[in-house]
């Protein structure tokens, strides 16, 4: 074998191993890529899940909710539990918007109407 032919080899060798990396590379990054992308999605779908439950008021909202709240304590001290829910109390008030499960209450407070049909003649 003469040296060219093993520079030769050497440099296809060198153009093969950079070729894997790169393919070996790209593929890592693809699979964090999805990881992220189905945690993000997975994430998505327990809090909406989360949210819709307890808009409900019924015995297994509640147990759920209490379930929730139970395990985000153990993650989450109490103090800054506290603040989050001053916070979140207080961007509530600021924006006067309110959930329809609380909206209830207010409406039975008020006077109920009375269905009154029009007494005119329609055109």
């Amino acid at each position: 074998m003469t040296e060219q032919e093993r520079r030769r080899r050497r440099r296809e060798m060198e153009r093969r191993m950079r070729a894997r990396q790169n393919m070996w590379g790209k593929e890592k990054r693809k699979e964090k890529g999805g990881l992220l992308a189905f945690r993000t999605y997975v994430t998505a779908v327990l809090v909406g899940g989360c949210l819709l439950i307890s808009l409900f008021q019924t015995e297994t909202s509640e147990m759920v909710c209490g379930k929730v709240k139970e395990t985000i304590a153990y993650q989450v001290s109490a103090e800054e539990l506290d603040v989050w829910k001053t916070r979140v109390s207080a961007i509530l008030k600021n924006a006067g918007d309110s959930l329809p499960a609380f909206e209830e209450k207010e409406m039975q407070e008020e006077e109920k109407k009375a269905y009154r049909p029009d007494t005119e003649e329609s055109p």
